[in-house]
């Protein structure tokens, strides 16, 4: 991975440029924008409840909010499989090699809970990596208001519902410096929030995050991480607060339980993760039939996580790298880095869970003659 082809470098310029003007950044003087507003938080219908449910996806529900993590050592949770010394050191050695500065990671195989980790329970910049969370909150939401409404289920007047087609009018208060189109269409114009949404995890808009939080709140953000279990930084949450790799892919392990639901909402959700710009996945080189993202990057950070899929084994990927701006082009080749020795980390360990079936499959078949 050292040696990258200039595309690969020009790329990453490219990126570096969307990245440290799209996350981490401060709204403008003088913004006269109103308060957020506070909803009322309804509960979940039964319906709505049992389709997020863990218990909906026994396959899918292992207890990863607990996993714990041995400082300065790779860490492997809920299963027997463990790194081979050339494994590790591949790993320890990349991280070796951009110290002292601070890296870490988090993978996690979506059905059977097996993790594998470090420094994953420490707190990094997460950039635009955090918008992922954020942007699950509004779609679980919006697929509740829908729902409600549907069913007949009366409307707070002071709190009214919003839905996918809902409508907002962008206002030069709402701007905010950083990656993406909308600040470029002119203000007086009118999106749905599907629009909104979009923006925001198509190119990281960052004037679309400032509408939504600004406007609306995190409230629900707030419920989702209540419900998962996550660990907030000093126990504040806010628009750039520091994050875990653990807590990023108890995220991203939401985000797959979500998407298994096939309501429209996840299928839209889904569309986006996997359709949207800045993969550094893909830039790392990883092929897979299915890779859903949130890469973030600022002044002092360069993230990336998601999912890839092959076939029917998935799996979580978080790594976060922080740097300071004068060597911030080496987090981008320890996460590209990392990204490739954790992806073949991964593929061994399902190599290994393939044997382990076609030999249990044969003990049974011995068994019966």
């Amino acid at each position: 991975m050292k040696q990258k082809s200039f595309f690969l470098r020009a790329a990453a310029c490219v990126l570096l440029c969307a990245g440290l003007c799209g996350c981490a950044a401060q709204t403008i003087p003088g913004d006269s924008r109103q308060k957020p507003l506070l909803r009322t938080e309804k509960a979940m219908t039964a319906k709505s409840l049992a389709a997020l449910s863990a218990d909906a996806h026994p396959a899918l529900a292992p207890e990863n909010k607990n996993d714990t993590f041995e400082p300065g050592k790779i860490t492997v949770n809920n299963s027997d499989f463990t790194l081979s010394e050339a494994q590790n050191a591949e790993l320890t050695g990349i991280m070796g090699r951009y110290r002292p500065y601070k890296a870490g990671f988090y993978v996690l195989d979506l059905a059977s809970g097996m993790s594998v980790g470090y420094a994953a329970d420490e707190y990094f910049m997460p950039a635009c990596t955090i918008k992922a969370g954020y942007a699950l909150s509004w779609f679980e939401k919006l697929e509740q208001n829908r729902i409600d409404r549907d069913n007949g289920v009366a409307e707070d007047p002071q709190a009214p519902r919003l839905y996918l087609d809902s409508t907002y009018l962008y206002t030069g208060a709402d701007y905010l410096v950083g990656a993406g189109r909308i600040q470029y269409q002119g203000t007086g114009r009118t999106y749905t929030i599907k629009e909104i949404l979009y923006h925001l995890i198509h190119e990281s808009d960052n004037t679309a995050y400032n509408i939504l939080y600004k406007k609306f709140g995190n409230t629900d953000y707030i419920a989702l991480s209540e419900r998962l279990g996550l660990q907030p930084f000093l126990g504040q949450y806010g628009m750039w607060t520091r994050i875990r790799p653990l807590d990023e892919g108890l995220i991203w392990q939401e985000i797959w339980r979500y998407k298994q639901t096939q309501s429209p909402e996840a299928q839209l959700f889904w569309e986006y993760l996997t359709t949207n710009l800045f993969c550094e996945i893909k830039v790392a080189g990883i092929e897979a039939d299915e890779i859903a993202h949130k890469s973030g990057s600022d002044e002092y950070a360069f993230n990336e996580a998601g999912i890839v899929r092959r076939g029917e084994d998935a799996y979580v990927v978080t790594v976060f790298t922080n740097r300071p701006l004068s060597v911030v082009g080496e987090s981008y080749d320890e996460c590209h880095e990392l990204i490739v020795s954790l992806d073949n980390l991964m593929q061994d360990f399902y190599a290994k869970n393939n044997e382990n079936r076609v030999s249990q499959v044969s003990q049974v078949k011995e068994k019966k003659q």
